[in-house]
């Protein structure tokens, strides 16, 4: 049996190549509507990763379509986020920070921050991942 991530990445895949179909575009085409590369397009279609939240969103509002077009029917991971509004702009980078929503597991996120910030502010974002990885009992 698949886990939850491998659904999403197949049930992106089975959704990217419905609307290349519908449009009778290619992946050039998909890539370019989608304001993606082509190299990122390959990779969902061949379910070598899975989008970020986003990465749907931009993809979606690019081309025109709803996000949950592209999630699984119970919104997998992404269920309770697609329909909040991102904080950041899906247009607007962090440098040196990762977000990505953790696929098998609803709710959460991985981030990875590789930027030089305030000893104060690192101290608060350090204080925050302890908090939340070391609850208390």
């Amino acid at each position: 049996m698949l886990n939850k991530s491998q659904r999403a990445k197949e049930h992106l895949a089975a959704a990217i190549r419905s609307i290349m179909r519908e449009r009778m575009w290619n992946q050039a085409d998909f890539a370019r509507a989608a304001g993606v590369g082509q190299d990122v397009v390959s990779t969902y279609l061949t379910m070598r990763s899975m989008a970020s939240l986003n990465n749907l969103r931009k993809i979606a509002k690019n081309i025109g379509e709803p996000v949950d077009r592209f999630l699984l029917p119970d919104g997998g991971a992404f269920a309770e986020a697609a329909t909040t509004p991102a904080r950041i702009e899906p247009s607007r980078d962090i440098a040196g920070v990762r977000f990505a929503m953790d696929a098998d597991r609803p709710g959460y996120a991985t981030i990875e921050i590789a930027a030089s910030v305030p000893v104060e502010i690192g101290l608060k974002i350090m204080a925050l991942v302890n908090e939340a990885t070391n609850p208390k009992a």
